[in-house]
């Protein structure tokens, strides 16, 4: 596979992975903000309803969480080794009511940031607080990722991060967008 359309049903679950394969259901842990059932079982059939869920969820062989269309408006923290978060345009992560970052990428871990819109981050607030400490370094990726509508002094605050900026968008945020 190329893209994640390549992997759509029946092919696969919808994800493709950097490899070029696409991933099997049982390795993504799906989440939807509208889920009938909260927080739900992270199957396609009955996701998580918050992002948090869906990263609690991860492992090192199930480290691929999928959102689907919605606003995301919960703060994500403790992130595994290796994280996959991936979106449509349409999934918004929204910093409304939120007063602390949108996610913190804490020491050695690994967050890729895909597709998602990520909005209303309020000044006085960071996006994506990404640290490492003690010599180790954390790193953030940002693939096709859209920043719109944000207030804040730092959508994107570093500090013994590797930041990756992928085919992204920073568009019409009132402050440093990074």
């Amino acid at each position: 596979c190329q893209t994640h359309a390549d992997c759509a049903a029946p092919v696969g679950a919808g994800l493709c992975d950097p490899n070029g394969s696409c991933v099997p259901a049982a390795n993504i842990v799906f989440v939807n903000d509208n889920a009938a059932v909260c927080p739900g079982q992270g199957t396609s059939s009955n996701p998580y309803c918050t992002i948090q869920n869906g990263v609690d969820a991860t492992t090192p062989t199930r480290k691929y969480v999928l959102l689907r269309d919605g606003t995301y408006t919960d703060f994500v923290h403790d992130l595994g080794t290796e994280i996959h978060l991936i979106g449509p345009a349409d999934a918004y992560i929204s910093g409304t009511g939120l007063s602390g970052p949108l996610a913190v990428i804490n020491t050695g871990s690994h967050l890729i940031l895909e597709g998602v819109t990520i909005t209303a981050v309020a000044s006085g607030n960071i996006g994506l607080q990404c640290a490492g400490n003690g010599g180790t370094v954390s790193s953030l990726t940002l693939r096709g990722v859209t920043a719109t509508g944000n207030t804040a002094a730092h959508i994107v605050n570093t500090i013994l991060c590797n930041l990756r900026v992928e085919q992204s968008d920073f568009i019409s945020n009132g402050a440093l967008a990074m």
